[in-house]
């Protein structure tokens, strides 16, 4: 499957610098993030746009960069805390808490409830996202071609394909709960 025709061209000019490695890799699997929406070819991006901070999020095609890599370190009550390779530890996936609260962004890691996430195995073989902030009516998607292309965004809770998260380990110790989000039936 390819990517669809409308990943904009800011998603085409990613700077491919070396990035540094996180803290965070203890024994513990770094992840691709991918959606059964777009396929397995665009991956979640942290630092994705040219003219962006490094806190702004994407999808890209692009394969061997460290901001590509996610970490999903397990929290109390079956929540997760999601962070980057090239970013590091000290900034987690966070919901922005303004406006229509459906934006996301990178922040500085603490202990609010925009940056616990839960993971949902689906009967697809993929996951579902959701925060402990906005509930599990609230879901991980992705705009469509027809809106800013290709970003995660923050949507009512449906059967649609982007909101089915794909998580393709690279190494490391995997999480149980993770192993039911490979994007198929086997596991």
């Amino acid at each position: 499957m390819k990517i669809h025709n409308g990943l904009t061209s800011a998603l085409i000019l990613l700077s491919l610098s070396a990035c540094s490695s996180s803290s965070n890799d203890g024994g513990a699997a770094s992840y691709r993030l991918t959606t059964s929406f777009l396929g397995p070819e665009a991956s979640l991006v942290a630092g994705a746009l040219v003219d962006e901070p490094d806190t702004a999020l994407a999808f890209t095609s692009v394969t061997g960069d460290t901001r590509i890599e996610w970490f999903i370190t397990p929290l109390d009550s079956g929540f997760f805390r999601i962070t980057n390779r090239a970013l590091g530890d000290s900034l987690s996936l966070d919901i922005v808490n303004s406006g229509d609260m459906n934006q996301l962004t990178m922040t500085d890691s603490s202990n609010v409830t925009g940056q616990r996430w839960q993971i949902t195995p689906l009967n697809n073989g993929f996951c579902r996202l959701t925060t402990e902030f906005l509930g599990p009516d609230i879901s991980l998607d992705v705009t469509n071609p027809n809106e800013i292309p290709y970003v995660p965004i923050m949507r009512p809770t449906s059967n649609v394909t982007g909101q089915f998260w794909q998580f393709t380990a690279l190494g490391g110790d995997a999480d149980p709960v993770l192993t039911n989000c490979t994007g198929n039936l086997d596991g």
